[in-house]
């Protein structure tokens, strides 16, 4: 490391410090204030007194109307804290409260305390209305993606990490990647179609299909995610093939969306910043009927501006509306559309010069003038009935269909800068694009006992089918005609004088398989969870690749039919203590990328990795505060990489990562919450003619994230939180490093009400100190280097009612 970068880090740990000191400064001088409130309430109903509270608190309450029905709430006049007041408005009432994060109290009754067992760390609340404006705070809720059943994830023998909507809020984060930044190992990827795909790396291990993102355990290829109508974002950590088939062995991302509520709530929500940024955001929901047994969610969202980055500019429009009903009690039908329409600039990034980035502004923009926009459209459907046949055994049908349309027009570098140092050839490619993809699923879950073993069984079918049309025009110097472009006093051509351009190649890949899984959780004297489960594949998958449409005398047209293969896991997780457990896993998965094409014209071998991981998982506070420890060991074998400027890609034998996790969130105090991350990775080719010793691509040694949030008795909200990246191999040779860096962003906001509608103004400055970056690289060629945003700032003002 250079000398520069070890004084930037000492400035940037100082920084660091100093924030934290003043943050548990703050935390002591107010922590200790005794804030009073005028009270004028007479004796009331009990719900109208808790809407009293609500409204000269700022706190939000939840509670079933059946628990407060029926009750009277004495006078309360005079100056009291919110926890006298509540504590007098409750007094003969039989009932209770409880905190469930730093801004909302759930009323409890008396019957529910002694079934809870107190405030121990096995206490559960019962069940309340939650509405929408009751956030859940940093809190995350269970998650089912680890077994697709309701185990907690504090039993589960995996690592699955969650991002909560408030998180989400408090960051203002309009993009996937944004919120990622809050799960250890978690990495940007360069190779993101110039912009219009999200692509990650987890534990080391590259995303490699474009775009592939789960949303509601649906499977799809999803252009550049929106978080308007996303509640949470959850990783499962490594090889997960015994559940999910066919998937990259670093994890998934999986995207949880908001559900129809059974109360009416509505918000509105205007955003305004940096490079004229606006996003408009509106979401209403509630019931369609006096039973609540129809519930519906409208959101809708738009957002455009311009890139930091010369000459670029973008839209976004969402719709999303959704359907809930309950047939009867036991049957329940869901049904969620969503549309969204898109343009952008493509913009192919920096490239490296010597074992770095070329050093220019990241501003700079490698291309020409006037490049027309990408426009794209996306729709999907989804649908779901589950029916419970008794307290034991449900069965569940889920079916997607989804269809992306794009047209892409980019001119950028060919490679890294030319052996003059300044120049970079260009290329000019455009193409058409349309997929389509089917996914189904029958599942079945039951609950019984064998002797003194319990079992919850899961069995399922699913059926995955996804087809691609692509006319592509690709042009490299020296036929394209456009001079060399000095990337330090660049003097851009217009894109006007490229000539007309036509079909020159086309691609038709296509996959399809068909899965089914059994797994069984056994359940041992209550602490110890055995989970075993296998699941069967077969996969069938064709590429139709055509070099000159013109004459159709270079076609190549291959198949690939997988007889099927077995893919186990197995695990346990064993409860030490009610806050303390351990646990540990094997896992293999049967990867994505099984149709690609060599440049000899034969097809890739099918991928396949293994994994062992094991750790410790805490919980305190109720299950307020969790934490999740894990180590683990991941050996990739028939890793493969996109040949630069073509549609080919290379198998380079086989990879390993290896590291550390440490996950963190919740919140200490009834007014201090967190997210925490660490990884530590140990990532290596270990096989392959040319590159074995080699570093992975954008996989650092050591990264890590804090955010912080703490909430004032006024209303008034501060956040803050830093990032710290180290050092990434830039390509799979190992030619260039993007260097470390440690971003800080902040935050402010005010809640208050007026009448009956709540209002947030919000106000956040994002890498507060403009610390020049790179999100990640392309990983297989010295170009798609991406730059990270420089400091912008985001004024927001929303109304709840």
């Amino acid at each position: 490391m250079s000398l520069h970068s070890v004084s930037r880090l000492h400035r940037y740990r100082v920084l660091l410090t100093t924030l934290l000191f003043s943050l548990v400064a703050a935390v002591g001088t107010h922590a200790q204030e005794q804030k009073t409130f005028a009270f004028a309430q007479g004796s009331m109903s009990l719900g109208d007194a808790l809407e009293g509270f609500s409204l000269t608190t700022n706190l939000d309450i939840a509670a079933s109307t059946d628990v407060v029905a029926g009750k009277t709430a004495p006078a309360v006049k005079g100056n009291f804290t919110a926890r006298e007041a509540l504590e007098r408005i409750l007094s003969g009432s039989g009932l209770s409260y409880r905190h469930t994060d730093a801004r909302t109290i759930a009323i409890i009754g008396s019957n529910a305390i002694s079934t809870a067992g107190g405030d121990g760390p096995n206490a559960e609340l019962p069940p309340v209305v939650v509405t929408a404006e009751s956030v859940t705070g940093y809190t995350a809720p269970d998650s089912t993606s680890a077994t697709k059943t309701n185990l907690p994830a504090f039993e589960s023998p995996f690592s699955i990490q969650a991002v909560p909507r408030a998180v989400v809020e408090d960051q203002k984060s309009t993009r996937l990647e944004d919120a990622l930044r809050n799960v250890s190992a978690v990495g940007k990827s360069g190779s993101d179609y110039n912009g219009l795909y999200d692509v990650f790396t987890i534990r080391g291990m590259p995303l490699t299909n474009y775009g592939l993102i789960y949303r509601d355990g649906f499977r799809q290829r999803v252009p550049q995610v929106n978080l308007d109508n996303i509640e949470t974002v959850e990783v499962l950590k490594g090889a997960s093939g015994g559940l999910f088939g066919r998937i990259e062995p670093g994890g998934l991302i999986n995207l949880v969306t908001k559900k129809p509520l059974d109360e009416a709530h509505y918000s509105l929500e205007q955003q305004v910043g940096s490079y004229s940024l606006t996003h408009t955001l509106g979401d209403a929901t509630g019931p369609l009927n006096e039973e609540n047994t129809l519930r519906y969610r409208m959101i809708a969202g738009y957002e455009e501006g311009d890139s930091f980055r010369e000459g670029g500019e973008y839209s976004r429009l969402l719709l999303s509306p959704s359907l809930s009903w309950d047939i009867t009690p036991q049957t329940q039908f869901n049904i969620n559309f969503e549309y969204k329409k898109s343009e952008d600039i493509l913009d192919g990034g920096h490239v490296a010069k010597g074992d770095r980035p070329v050093d220019i502004p990241a501003e700079r923009f490698l291309g020409v003038r006037d490049v027309p926009s990408s426009p794209s459209e996306y729709w999907l459907v989804n649908a779901s009935i589950t029916h419970e046949f008794n307290d034991q055994w449900k069965a569940k049908l889920r079916g997607v269909w989804w269809n992306w349309r794009a047209d892409y027009f980019e001119v950028g570098p060919n490679d890294g800068v030319n052996p003059d140092g300044r120049t970079v050839d260009l290329y000019h490619f455009t193409s058409q694009e349309e997929d389509t993809t089917w996914f189904a699923e029958l599942s079945l879950e039951g609950k019984f006992d064998t002797g003194a073993l319990k079992h919850d069984v899961l069995l399922s079918a699913e059926y995955y089918s996804f087809e691609s049309e692509q006319l592509n025009y690709f042009v490299t110097a020296p036929d394209v005609p456009l001079r060399p472009l000095d990337v330090f006093r660049p003097q851009y051509q217009n894109y006007s004088i490229l000539p007309p351009h036509r079909p020159q190649d086309a691609s038709k890949p296509k996959d399809e398989w068909w899965g089914f899984t059994l797994q069984d959780v056994v359940t041992i004297d209550e602490r110890l969870k055995i989970l075993a489960g296998i699941r069967y594949d077969i996969t069938s998958a064709s590429t139709y690749y055509d070099g000159d449409v013109s004459t159709n005398t270079n076609a190549i047209d291959r198949q690939f039919q997988d007889e099927g293969r077995f893919t186990p896991r197995v695990g346990f997780n064993y409860e030490l203590l009610p806050w303390l457990s351990v646990f540990g896993s094997y896992s293999e998965s049967f990867s994505d990328s099984t149709f690609g094409l060599l440049a000899d014209g034969s097809t890739t071998e099918p991928q396949s990795a293994t994994q062992y991981e094991g750790g410790v998982k805490g919980r305190w506070l109720d299950g307020r505060l969790n934490a999740t420890l894990a180590l683990f060991h991941l050996t990739k074998e028939n890793l493969t990489t996109d040949l630069p400027n073509s549609f080919f890609v290379t198998q380079s034998g086989e990879a390993r990562s290896r590291g550390v996790e440490l996950d963190v969130s919740g919140y200490l105090t009834e007014r201090l919450s967190l997210i925490a991350s660490y990884a530590y990775l140990d990532t290596e080719i270990t096989k392959d003619p040319v590159n074995q010793g080699n570093r992975l691509p954008n996989a650092p040694e050591h990264s890590g994230s804090l955010w912080a949030r703490y909430d004032f008795p006024s209303g008034f909200t501060i956040g803050a939180g830093l990032t710290a990246v180290g050092d990434r191999a830039g390509d799979l040779d190992n030619t260039f490093v993007l260097e470390s860096y440690i971003r800080a962003d902040v935050m402010a906001a005010y809640r208050f009400k007026v009448g009956n509608a709540k209002m947030t103004a919000q106000f956040n400055i994002n890498n507060l100190f403009n610390e020049d970056y790179y999100d990640g690289s392309g990983g297989s060629s010295r170009t798609y280097i991406y730059s990270g945003e420089p400091r912008t700032f985001i004024g927001s003002l929303r109304i709840e009612f």
